[in-house]
């Protein structure tokens, strides 16, 4: 799943968990969860990278922009969940040394990987739901 996804989860999350440290081991938890519904990644390898380069960039902007918008209750929360949520695949895509561990062939082996583009809409409608709770749906 992208990590926008289970960012937007942590951060929808952490809007209604009392302490950001809570919101935080949250979305890990959420993470692993939410990496259990069927989600696509392409199979050739080079467009695993344009993809992995693409969603860093868009989690770490969404993440800046939950820290810089004025108008977001519960900030450190929120962002605390957020930060939570991508913190599994952000450590596992940024650190080349726990990409080929143990742990990363254990996440890896806990998801559901499909092939066929059009289930990338299951992430669209997780991140439009999430965005929809962090930021119209009051606490």
């Amino acid at each position: 799943m992208l990590s926008l996804t289970h960012s937007s989860v942590g951060a929808a999350a952490g809007k209604y968990i009392p302490n950001p440290v809570l919101a935080f081991l949250a979305g890990i938890f959420l993470h692993f969860v939410f990496d259990k519904i069927p989600h696509f990644w392409p199979g050739k390898a080079n467009y695993q990278g344009v993809m992995l380069v693409l969603d860093t960039v868009a989690t770490t902007a969404f993440i800046a922009f939950l820290i810089l918008y004025p108008g977001i209750g519960n900030r450190y929360r929120v962002v605390g969940g957020a930060i939570g949520g991508a913190f599994v695949d952000l450590c596992l895509v940024l650190t080349p040394k726990l990409n080929r561990s143990k742990l990363a062939g254990w996440h890896s082996a806990r998801q559901t990987h499909l092939r066929s583009f059009r289930f990338i809409l299951n992430d669209l409608v997780i991140i439009a739901a999430t965005m929809l709770v962090t930021f119209w749906i009051p606490a």
